[in-house]
């Protein structure tokens, strides 16, 4: 993955970090975010920023709306 072009080294990011509750104990006390090797851990937390970010985003713009 370190030496992937952007398009792919996305395209294994999103297929490692879609579908899988990274904070969910799942059988045998597996705990999938401490797993993750360290670049996909960091993928993980911007992803988890950009989407807090939107959200934020999001409420704010109802929020006018209703004004």
């Amino acid at each position: 993955m370190s030496q992937a072009g952007p398009e792919l080294a996305n395209a294994l990011q999103v297929s490692y970090l879609e579908y899988i509750n990274y904070d969910k104990e799942y059988p045998n006390k597996i705990r999938p975010r401490l797993l993750l090797p360290a670049l996909l851990n960091r993928s993980l937390a911007e992803l988890e920023q950009h989407l807090r970010e939107v959200d934020e985003h999001i409420r704010r713009t109802r929020q006018q709306e209703k004004k």
